[in-house]
């Protein structure tokens, strides 16, 4: 099983650079519409999400693990509503370099992840009722919230002018 969840989270970083391959730096936090989550926030996003996921993974004791080194200000700007302001988000570059460091912990950190250790209750209990157990926090962030959240860029870049993804 862990084949299949690590073969579903590199086709959604794969998807991550096709998504953004043809958009711009400058217009990563574009807000076409109200509502809308711009590149720079859900790229943003996704690697402050994988950075909890691989620290959860670390220190799987601690109820604040941190991000894996994920720029701190990307906390900030990436996990409320999104702003306008390009200068609150990494470049396309660092965004997407970070995403994939925190995709390769994540792969590295759930490859030597013992049963016993994804079986432990998450440790931190205001997410303890969505995510009963590490492994339920690991499994969601690898195989779902990913391709949610890149739903989004597809609904951006239509929204946006630019259309469907390339190829």
């Amino acid at each position: 099983m862990r084949d299949h969840v690590l073969k579903t989270y590199a086709m959604t970083l794969d998807q991550a650079r096709k998504l953004v391959a043809d958009v711009p730096c400058e217009r990563f936090a574009e807000l076409p519409y109200v509502g809308a989550k711009h590149p720079g926030w859900v790229l943003g996003h996704l690697a402050v999400a994988s950075g909890m996921g691989a620290a959860y993974m670390e220190h799987s004791d601690q109820a604040e693990p941190g991000i894996s080194d994920v720029p701190e200000a990307w906390g900030e700007s990436c996990m409320g509503e999104p702003s306008a302001d390009r200068a609150k988000f990494g470049t396309k570059d660092q965004l997407l370099a970070e995403l994939e460091r925190v995709h390769a912990l994540n792969v590295e950190r759930f490859t030597r992840a013992s049963d016993a250790q994804l079986a432990r209750e998450f440790p931190n209990p205001d997410w303890r009722s969505f995510f009963p157990t590490l492994g339920d926090a690991v499994f969601y962030l690898l195989s779902y919230h990913e391709g949610y959240h890149l739903g989004q860029i597809s609904q951006w870049r239509r929204a946006a002018g630019l259309g469907a993804a390339p190829e």
